[in-house]
C-alpha cells in the first residue's frame, strides 16, 4: 500500500512540475497571463496532494488519530472497569453471605449473653420503682 501511495506521489509531483512549467510559460506572455495562472493554483494543488500522500496518515489527520487512539484506550478502560464491577460485586456478595451468617451467629451468641446478664441482675435486689440498665436493655428487645 506504501509503495503505491509513494508512486501516485511521484507521478502527481512530475505532472505537478509540467504543469508548473506550462502555467509559468504562459504567465511570461502577457496575453495569456489568464489561462497561467490557474494552471498554476492547479499545479501547486497538486503537489500538495503528492506531498500528502508521501506522509503517514496521523501526520495529515493528527485530530483523527489523536480520538481514534483515545476511543480506543476508553473503550478498552471501560471493560476493564465493567469486568471490576463485576468482580467486585461478585466479591461482596460472597463477603456479605459470610458477614451475615457471622452476624446472625454472633447475634444468638449476644442474646444468650444478655439473657445471662440479665437473669444476674433480676438476682439483685433492684431499688423500688427503678428498672436496673439490664432489665431495661432486655424490654428494649423484647427478651423479657
Amino acid at each position: 500500500m506504501r509503495a503505491l501511495r509513494w508512486t501516485a506521489a511521484s507521478l502527481l509531483g512530475l505532472l505537478g512540475g509540467l504543469l508548473g512549467l506550462v502555467g509559468a510559460l504562459l504567465c511570461v506572455t502577457l496575453i495569456l497571463l489568464p489561462l497561467g495562472i490557474p494552471i498554476l493554483f492547479l499545479s501547486r494543488r497538486l503537489f500538495q496532494t503528492a506531498g500528502q500522500l508521501v506522509v503517514p496518515r496521523e501526520v495529515r489527520h493528527p485530530v483523527q488519530g489523536i480520538q481514534k487512539r483515545s476511543s480506543a484506550s476508553a473503550k478498552s478502560a471501560r471493560k476493564s472497569a465493567k469486568t471490576k464491577r463485576r468482580k467486585g460485586r461478585k466479591r461482596a456478595a460472597e463477603t456479605m453471605g459470610s458477614a451475615t451468617a457471622s452476624v446472625r451467629g454472633g447475634a444468638k451468641n449476644a442474646k444468650n449473653v444478655l439473657v445471662d446478664a440479665a437473669t444476674t441482675a433480676r438476682e439483685k435486689t433492684p431499688v423500688p420503682g427503678h428498672r436496673s440498665r439490664m432489665d431495661r436493655v432486655r424490654h428494649k428487645l423484647h427478651l423479657a
